[in-house]
């Protein structure tokens, strides 16, 4: 039984401009890639079954052509994904935060006095204890988008600085907290 995806391209072409990828399932995030490799196709299905093989995104971004190709996708279509990979890859490391080490409680306090009034901000540890991504948090999917950043940058600990004015969300940082176990990540609110 096939489904008809009509005007679905144009639907997540929109969304992506109102919401942001954010607010993107990973095999929607496939999909976008794949628009680029198979323009005139309905690539949907094809997304859930790289989704599917591979884990998301994550997975997608870790792969190579051999792997690619092994799931059954054109020598093409490999090299689109490939070409998407090492693009977010060169952009990832281009914008890192520069790399600082946080030695003490101090250091910890001083980061806590830099908290914006009324965003939350996550802060990533590689497990030198150096900060290696920092970043406002969404207003939604908040463990998700810790998550995924922490599994992007290889990090060791996750730390929440709540906003001065603004409590955060109890039920997300233990969400947080059990997603981020999963992956032997530690995460604390600070």
């Amino acid at each position: 039984m096939s489904v008809n995806h009509s005007g679905h391209r144009q639907r997540l072409k929109r969304a992506l401009s109102e919401n942001g990828l954010m607010s993107f399932s990973p095999h929607e995030v496939i999909e976008l890639m794949l628009y680029t490799a198979l323009p005139r196709r309905d690539v949907n299905e094809l997304a859930h079954r790289i989704d599917d093989a591979l884990g998301g995104v994550s997975g997608l971004m870790r792969s190579g052509m051999d792997e690619l190709t092994g799931i059954g996708l054109s020598e093409h279509t490999a090299q689109v994904l490939l070409a998407f990979s090492s693009a977010v890859k060169s952009y990832k490391n281009a914008g890192s935060v520069e790399k600082t080490r946080i030695l003490n409680r101090g250091d910890l306090s001083a980061l806590k006095e830099t908290a914006s009034r009324d965003m939350h901000t996550l802060v990533l540890l590689n497990a030198a204890r150096e900060v290696i991504f920092v970043s406002f948090l969404p207003e939604s999917g908040i463990e998700r988008f810790i998550a995924e950043r922490a599994l992007i940058y290889d990090a060791a600990e996750a730390m929440v600085l709540p906003a001065r004015e603004r409590k955060f969300d109890q039920c997300a940082a233990a969400s947080a907290a059990e997603a981020l176990k999963l992956i032997d990540v530690s995460f604390s609110l600070i």
